[in-house]
Order: structure tokens, then sequence, then C-alpha cells
């Protein structure tokens, strides 16, 4: 037992170690949030909506709000509410374009994509139980399927949407935990050699909390009618 407690200690400082270059590339935004990582993605003039041709999105409930509000045509939605990253490639529940039900793998193997994003981690969130470890492994098991079956797309990993001051569970969902779990998801694009885009920063107050205006009232979830700002910023981050 011991002999497993100094292996967790040690895999969990290595991680945080490897967080500490990210913190440092936050400094040039000059905005505050020394910590949250910055996209790879440089703003630029608003691409054409049909950029998304080709384009799938993997997440949980706020990509559901995505495939809902977005009003960008051309990208599928793999998408459900609650799905946490550990559990995205046992999921068997995923709706695929033909309507058919199935898993991530499945859907996978039968589409191909010019690009894919990954919207994860909120449900993932949490403090105990070697919970970034485990948050870590999970994507790293995303990844490397994606890889596999989809060796011609292009990955993007978002940020963590900010939280509200306010939230359900604060032991989980605060804003600690959203820019931990975001440096993670930075360390990962850089080793995978994703592109990475910040979320956090477009929807947070001076604070580092959700913007009123953003949230739907549990500090999580958005109003369907600030999805619009969340299209223009990715239309303005497209490479």
């Amino acid at each position: 037992m011991r002999k497993k407690t100094i292996l967790c200690l040690v895999a969990l400082l290595l991680v945080l170690s490897s967080l500490f270059s990210v913190t440092a590339c936050a400094a040039e935004e000059g905005d505050g949030f020394f910590t949250v990582p910055v996209s790879t993605i440089p703003e630029s003039d608003p691409a054409d909506p049909s950029w998304f041709a080709g384009t799938c999105v993997i997440g949980h409930s706020q990509a559901v709000g995505m495939s809902n509000s977005l009003g960008i045509p051309g990208i599928d939605y793999y998408a459900i509410s609650g799905l946490r990253a550990s559990y995205v490639l046992d999921c068997p529940d995923f709706v695929f374009p033909n309507g058919r039900i199935g898993t991530l793998r499945k859907a996978m193997e039968t589409w191909s994509y010019e690009r894919i994003y990954i919207l994860l981690g909120i449900n993932d969130c949490t403090t105990y139980e070697n919970g970034p470890l485990r948050f870590r492994s999970a994507m790293e098991g995303l990844l490397d399927l994606l890889r596999e079956t989809q060796p011609q797309a292009q990955i993007c990993l978002f940020s963590l949407l900010p939280v509200g001051l306010f939230s359900p569970d604060p032991l989980r969902y605060n804003r600690e935990n959203v820019i931990l779990y975001s440096q993670i998801l930075k360390t990962l694009s850089r080793e995978y050699e994703t592109e990475y885009l910040d979320l956090f920063r477009p929807l947070a107050d001076e604070n580092g909390y959700l913007q009123t205006r953003f949230d739907k009232g549990d500090g999580i979830h958005l109003f369907s009618g600030r999805y619009a700002e969340i299209r223009e910023f990715l239309l303005r981050h497209t490479w």
C-alpha cells in the first residue's frame, strides 16, 4: 500500500511539473490570468462558415448547446449531457450522422473528418482520488483513438469554460479546477501536437468567473442566445 501511494504521488508531481511551463505562456496576454493557458490559434478575420465542413465536435452538455444553437452548418456532434472523459471510450450512446447509435470508436471508423474539436473536462473536475491524473489518462486514450482512426484529422482541444461564482457543487465546479484541468489539456496539446483554443478568457469576468450574461443560472450552462458570440469567436480562430 505504501509503495502504491508513493507511486501515485510521484505521478502527480510529474503532471504538475509539466504544467509549470504552461503557466508562463499565459503571462504574455497581460490580462491578469497568468495561470490560464493561451490559444495556439491566433485571431484573424472571420472565416466563412463553410470552413467547418467536414468537422465534428466531441463533448458534453456544452457541446450539446453548440449543436442546438451555434448555427454553423456541416458539423457533426458526438455530444452527450454529463459525458466524462473517463467514459467517452466506453459510452455506447453516441448518435451517429445517420441516426444510429453506438460507440465513438465505431463512429470514427465509419466517418472521416478533416477537423475534430474536443470539449471535455468539466464533468471530470475533482481534486480527490487522483482526479487530474485520471482525466489526463482518459484524454490520452481518446487522443490515441483519434490518431489511430482519423490520422488525417486536425485536432483542437477546447479549454474548460469558466464556471459561475455560484455553482451546483463548489468543491468540483470552481475556478481553480477549471484552470488546472485546462492546464492539463494545454500540456496534452503540446505532447500530441494538436491545436488548443482558450474559451476561458472570452467568457470570464475580471475575477475569472463566468460572466453573468452567459450564465443560464447554474454557473455551468450557457444561454442559447449567447452561442452567437462563441460562433463569432470560432470563426475568428481558424487555421
